[in-house]
This record gives C-alpha cells, sequence and structure tokens, in this order.
C-alpha cells in the first residue's frame, strides 16, 4: 500500500495517509463483505477513507463493485475507494456513471464525493493531465468568472479565500483549466491563473467540458425559504424569458446546504415522487456563484436543461437564454 501511496503522490500531486485496517474491526465483517478484497483506512483531504484493494482482477465487474461499496459503506461509514489496476475502458466508464469511486494507478482517479477526477499519461518530458469532464469546483469557478462580466484574475491564495476553498482545490482547479489551455500558470511564488480567452469565447470553449450540476432531485409541500434557495429549472426560465412556468414550482440549492437543513429539521417532507416543489440539489452552491436575485444563474441553468427537454419551446428558451446573457 505505500508503493500506491506513492503513485497517487507521483501522478496525481496527491498526498494520501494509509495503514492497515485494525484487525478486530476486520473480524466483526461478515465473510461477504470483505471477500476478495484487502482493506486499509486513511486520509485524504482530511477526509477519512476505506481502501479496498481487489485481490482477483478477474471477477471485476461494475455492479459487483457497486453492491460492494454499498455494503462496505454501511459497516464503516466512510468514503470506499477500490483500488484496481489495469482496468478495461468500459468497466472504468460504468464505474464513473455510476459513481463508483476508485483510482487506478499511474492513470486515473475518481472519488466524486470530494469532487476528484483526474486522469494521467505517460508524456514526453513528464506527465499530462487528461480531463473529459471539469470537477464541479472547477466549473463553478469558471461560470463565477464569466457571470462577474470581467476578467478576475489574483494568486492562487486569493481566488481560494474569493471563492471560499482550500489552496489545494485551487491547485487542482488550476491544473484541470490549465490542461485545456483555458488559463496559463503564471509566476512563481505566488502562482496566478491568467485565463487565455474571455466571454462567448471562453464559454464555447468550457462548455463541452461542462455538465449538470444537478446531483439529485426531491419533491416537498413544505414552503421553502428564500434565504437558502433560488428559483431553478423552468420556473427560472419562465423569470428570464417568455416561457411559461409549470407546476411544480422549482427550487435549487447546494449539497451542502441542503444536508445541513435535513439534519437540523429544517426540511422534513421529502419523497422521489410529488409534490408542490421540486428541489434541485447541486454539486455546488448556486448562492456563491454571481447571480440575478432569487434566480441560479443563466449558464447553470443552462447546464441544467440542456438535452433535457424535447419541447422547441424549451430549447428556443434556453437559446435566449444565452443570447441575452452580458459577456
Amino acid at each position: 500500500m505505500n508503493t500506491v501511496a506513492r503513485h497517487i503522490k507521483d501522478d496525481f500531486g496527491i498526498s494520501i495517509q494509509i495503514q492497515p485496517l485494525d484487525r478486530s474491526e476486520l473480524a466483526r465483517l461478515p465473510l461477504f463483505v470483505r471477500s476478495g478484497v484487502e482493506l486499509y483506512e486513511g486520509k485524504l483531504s482530511g477526509v477519512p477513507v476505506l481502501w479496498a484493494e481487489k485481490k482477483d482482477l478477474e471477477e471485476i465487474t461494475p455492479t459487483k463493485l457497486r453492491k460492494q461499496v454499498e455494503q462496505l459503506e454501511k459497516y464503516f461509514q466512510k468514503i470506499v475507494v477500490f483500488i484496481l489496476p489495469k482496468l478495461e475502458s468500459w468497466i472504468r466508464s460504468r464505474l464513473i456513471e455510476n459513481q463508483v469511486a476508485f483510482v487506478e494507478p499511474g492513470r486515473q482517479l475518481y472519488i466524486p464525493q470530494l469532487f476528484l477526477q483526474l486522469s494521467e499519461i505517460p508524456a514526453r518530458g513528464g506527465r499530462k493531465l487528461i480531463v473529459d469532464k471539469l470537477s464541479f469546483p472547477a466549473q463553478s469557478f469558471i461560470i463565477d468568472h464569466l457571470n462577474q462580466g470581467q476578467s478576475m484574475s489574483g494568486s492562487f491564495q486569493e481566488l481560494a479565500r474569493r471563492i471560499d476553498c482550500s489552496a489545494m482545490t485551487i491547485s487542482r482547479i488550476a491544473r484541470e483549466l490549465e490542461s485545456l489551455e483555458i488559463v496559463t500558470i503564471e509566476g512563481g511564488r505566488p502562482k496566478q491563473m491568467v485565463f487565455t480567452r474571455e466571454g462567448k469565447a471562453l464559454w464555447e470553449k468550457a462548455h463541452p467540458f461542462l455538465s449538470s450540476p444537478v446531483k439529485e432531485i426531491w419533491f416537498t409541500n413544505e414552503q421553502l425559504s428564500v434565504n437558502h434557495f433560488v428559483k431553478a429549472g423552468n420556473s427560472a426560465l419562465s423569470a428570464y424569458t417568455d416561457i411559461n412556468d409549470i407546476y411544480p414550482q422549482t427550487f435549487a440549492i447546494g449539497k451542502e446546504s441542503f444536508k445541513d437543513m435535513r439534519d437540523s429539521g429544517m426540511v422534513t417532507d421529502l419523497n422521489k415522487y410529488e409534490g408542490r416543489f421540486l428541489i434541485e440539489v447541486w454539486h455546488y452552491d448556486p448562492l456563491i456563484i454571481r447571480h440575478e436575485g432569487g434566480l441560479v444563474d443563466r449558464l447553470s441553468l443552462y447546464l441544467t436543461m440542456e438535452g433535457v427537454s424535447r419541447d422547441d419551446r424549451v430549447k428556443a428558451a434556453l437559446e435566449e437564454l444565452l443570447k441575452e446573457h452580458t459577456w
């Protein structure tokens, strides 16, 4: 496991702590839960993680791994990350689709719970970061930049304070954006990110690597507080354009705020099927991105709805949304 920890540090620039799982904890696990894996505990970015190294690679299937993750999470209440060398591409894709965290030493690190999705391939003179989709911190950083209507620059430390994240997160954002030639990293100490393009040109460059921020959807009959929620979906689109709103009204909230509200009992009447209000739980907080009062920002709204509706009126409204955006 020390070899794996070194690989992750060398390949992705991330230091991790790993140690064998306490034998007493291992002994209390049912055989079917610990079957086929060596288990280790540790931390990544200060977050407790259970590392599961597969013994028999021939038995790897996305379905089996998904079930084993659920079983291990149930017993340990920690993020579970599989260590899986030499994955076939279709298995790798299915694991990402099902949000199963894994590390493939020397190639890919995918931990959606920590917004980590990094790939490495050998390249002349070192390693080159390969980005298929931007992480949500990087996406929210770009969208907030586009919504500012002016160039936003500063040292890594200044940017970290501005968007309320760690210096490590800013460094990962910078590496992702640099790999797509969206920014250049200049200076020594302190380093700065400089965008290679602005406005509509930046959006067009970044758009193929952006995705819907919606993590999950809930319904409720409770009146929602305007201090925590903003209008989203068709409700926001109808406010921005001439399209009519439809039932139920749609609101958005960041996943951390939503979790805090559920844990504190501020929102209790929730279900997955119907209600007066539809709640979109986002990977990032719509309130921290510059937006228009009471509405999610136009660009994030576009990402949540593009490709979802077949209604030509909705498609036209979305194009109008972009057209009227202040680039």
